[in-house]
């Protein structure tokens, strides 16, 4: 026995304690008791919130479309003049 725990054979092992991982049981809420329990700031939030990002997204949306018209504007253009050199 080199350097071991006192009292211990060779031939042993140790087993280390493992923790097991506990879950919190939570109970079922259904959404209009969520939303009776959130205060009335929380949910003005939320609301001015999803109101910013419609608006950031419509707007995205728009200049995308734009850019879009723009491509195929070119793109159109660009078919005339190689129809036209090819003529």
């Amino acid at each position: 026995m080199n350097g071991g725990a006192p009292g211990l054979e060779e031939g042993k092992r140790i087993s280390t304690p493992k923790a097991r991982i506990v879950n919190r049981k939570r109970s079922v809420v259904g959404r209009e008791e969520k939303i009776a329990r959130e205060g009335n700031g929380k949910r003005s939030r939320v609301v001015e919130e999803d109101a910013y990002y419609l608006k950031m997204n419509t707007e995205n949306l728009q200049a995308l479309k734009a850019h879009l018209e723009s491509v195929k504007l070119k793109e159109k253009e660009l078919k005339q003049k190689k129809h036209k050199r090819k003529v």
